[in-house]
Formats: C-alpha cells, structure tokens, sequence
C-alpha cells in the first residue's frame, strides 16, 4: 500500500484517486447492505459487511487506483438495482426500475468484458421463474444503451475494437508467445479445472487469512469444503425460497465460472476471485444460520464459531501487514513516492517520469504498464503496450517505428537496448 502524494495529473492528485478507491469501498457496503436487509439475516449481513471493512485484502484495493473497488461498488449497485424485480410480486414494474436496471447492467459490461455473464445470470434467473416477459424487459432495458453506445464508438473510433488485443491474449495458449497457437475447447475446459482449484484453494483462503499469502501449492480439498458450503447455503436458499439469493447465486456462479474459463492460468491474481468473495460468504453463512434454524443454541454456538474464526484470521492478517506497511506509509507521507517498490518497479516508475519531464511534449512513448505510466508521468499519455508483439527485436522495432514511437520504457535484451540506441 504506496501513498503517492506529490503525483499528479489533470490537477487531480495520486492521493485523490486513491481516495476515491475508499468512496467506492463504503458505496459497495452501504449498497450490499440495502441490497440484502430485510432478505437474509442480519447476523449474516453484518458478517459480510464487517469482512470486507477489516480485510488486508479489501483494504488494498480501497488504497489503490486499480478498479477492482469501482468494480465492486458497480455490482452492488447492480444487485440493488436488481432487488426490486426480483422481489416484486407485481405483475406491472414501473419502467423507471428496469431503466436503472438496464443501465447499471450497462455499466457492469463495459467495465469489464467478463460482466456478460451478469447477463446470462438475469437469463437464467427469469427462466428457472418461468418469468419471460422479464427477459424481454432486461434485454431491453440493457440494449437501450448498449446499442447506443456502440454507434457512438464506432462513429468516434471506427470499427477498431478496443478489446481485440485482450480477446486474443486470452484464446492464445501462451498469452505471450502468439506462435503457439490459439486454444481449443478443451483447452478452455482445462482451464476452468485449474482455475478453479487455483482461486478456491488458494487464492480465497489467502483472502479469508487461512492460510499464507506466499503459499504456492493448491489444495482439491478445500476445493470440496467450499463447494460442500456452498451447496449447503443453496439448498437453504432453494428451501427457503429466497430470490435474491438465487439471484446472487446465479451472478456468482456465471461471473466466476466464466472468469476461470477464459483466464489464463499463468496470472493467478487474488484480484480474479475478491470481488465475488462477500456473495460466497453470505452464501455459505446463510446455510450455516438456516441449518441450525430450530435449535438457537447450536445455532448461535456454530454461528459464533465461524464468525470468529472467519473474522479473527482477518484481523490477525491485516494487523501483520499493517505493521509491516507502516515504514512505507512513513517514507511515503515525507514525500518518497517511490518507497515501497522493488528496485524494477521504481526504475520503471522514474524512467515514466522523466519521459514526462524531460522530452518534448509531442513526444509518444510505448508502456508495458500505460495507466501506471500515466500516473506518475503526470498524465502524460503513453502508447499502451498489452502484448508482446514478437521476440524477435527487428520484427518489434518495426512495429513501433509504425507507430511513431521513439522511446520505450520496456525491460529490454541489450540486443533490443542496442537497437534502440541504432534508431
């Protein structure tokens, strides 16, 4: 957690961005709560709310200008958007909700291409109702500004897509390496099987404290426990007769599952899998409360024990890493902005500033890290650099020298640096 106080772009500083990061953070507890009161109990609302606002995890992404906090808020926003059609026992919804709805499920889809599956969930959800006029109305609702959307883009950008380069990461075997080919079907199938013992025995248990955030190893049992929780929470939740869960289920389900099939397996990020942790809590909380519904004492007793455990493993986490980070908030507030990096980071970082500061401001410059360019140069645009185009130096070179570029703040070869020096 890095404190960027002197950076700037726009007039708006590092720490303002950052800040907003924190905004998004209460937002996203404010709408879950709203979202889910009166429709789970409160005990097992609360728990999900306290583990986010104490979790090293959370906490992270509230301090940082990544958008996983913007993107968290979104859903939530989503889901309580969602609420009303889902409970509404109405034949007739005013047609206010539904354009907040659709517009909100907008915003999900151009935040992140992966939100399509927020799409399929509303599908699944009106079908397994037998509510297909709904379906009409969500598609609708989403269209009327989808469609939009996508005729002003095209008229500003032409018919360039901006996620081409991010679509063919994603179907290549290698994401960096384009001669091996692009995967098939069952490479696709093969990926949701790793990714799923990957983010479920690892990465979710990293972020629910239980085990060490360097561990490397994966675990198919605590991909069973999960699941066993989880089922648990979803026979309750069918039992019960519980829409919103379902509801929240079904988004779960398709976002994650979608996620862990088009994911490359070599980028393991805890980012993947920490947005869609408060719904898997609750999920399996509400189970747990459900189970133990006619006996009080046991339920109170077994609730208790997996509030604690879950709760405590977090603070204790959060507290470590508090403690460690205190040297670099210290460095950071005196005005080191750098401290905290490892030594590439910072050269990287430094290397963006001078190019900002010191090169003539027409002067375009190729990123492997654009928005991270951008930030600390001040605003000054990069050209971003997604995907390594060749290993092949001449074959690179070329590339940029199309593209005008005339400096590169890449980790090169010294057969690339010496190129560069050539140009």
């Amino acid at each position: 957690m890095v404190l960027s106080l002197p950076v700037s772009f726009f007039g708006i500083n590092v720490p303002l961005l950052k800040s907003l990061s924190i905004i998004f953070t209460l937002l996203q507890i404010t709408f879950i709560y709203l979202a889910f009161r009166k429709v789970i109990p409160y005990a097992v609302l609360f728990l999900s709310i306290v583990f986010i606002s104490v979790n090293s995890y959370f906490l992270y992404f509230a301090s940082q200008t990544y958008t996983e906090a913007f993107f968290s808020m979104l859903q939530a926003a989503f889901l309580l958007a969602a609420r009303p059609l889902i409970l509404s026992d109405e034949k007739k919804i005013s047609y206010e909700k539904w354009i907040l709805f659709g517009f909100l499920l907008f915003l999900l889809t151009i935040t992140k291409n992966i939100s399509v599956g927020a799409l399929a969930a509303v599908f699944l959800f009106f079908i397994f109702s037998l509510n297909f006029k709904n379906i009409l109305l969500a598609l609708g609702s989403f269209l009327i500004f989808r469609i939009p959307f996508e005729l002003i883009k095209k008229s500003i950008w032409g018919s360039e897509n901006q996620f081409s380069s991010q679509y063919q990461i994603l179907i290549q075997k290698d994401p960096y390496d384009a001669s091996k080919g692009v995967d098939d079907l069952a490479g696709f199938f093969g990926r949701l099987f790793d990714n799923t013992s990957l983010y479920i025995s690892k990465r979710l248990y990293q972020i629910l404290g239980f085990i060490s955030p360097d561990a490397t190893n994966v675990n198919k049992g605590l991909v069973l426990i999960t699941f066993i929780f989880i089922g648990i929470g979803l026979f309750h939740i069918i039992r019960q007769k519980n829409k919103m869960l379902l509801f929240v289920f079904l988004y779960t389900l398709c976002m994650a599952g979608l996620t862990f099939f088009v994911l490359q397996t070599r980028w393991d990020q805890p980012r993947m899998v920490l947005v869609y942790v408060p719904f898997m809590l609750a999920i399996a909380f509400y189970g747990l409360y459900s189970m133990f519904k006619n006996l009080p004492v046991l339920k109170s007793i077994t609730f208790l024990f997996f509030a604690v455990l879950n709760l405590g493993s977090s603070l204790i986490s959060t507290s470590t890493k508090a403690a460690k980070n205190f040297s670099v908030i210290k460095k950071n507030l005196a005005g080191d902005i750098y401290y905290g990096y490892t030594q590439d980071w910072r050269n990287f970082l430094e290397l963006s500033k001078y190019a900002a500061d010191s090169l003539p401001a027409n002067s375009f410059v190729a990123s492997r890290k654009a928005p991270m360019s951008f930030i600390y140069g001040g605003g000054k645009s990069f050209y971003p650099v997604y995907t390594v185009y060749s290993t092949d130096a001449d074959s690179v070179l070329n590339y940029f020298k199309k593209k005008k570029l005339r400096m590169f703040c890449l980790q090169a070869s010294d057969v690339i640096q010496k190129k560069l020096m050539d140009m």
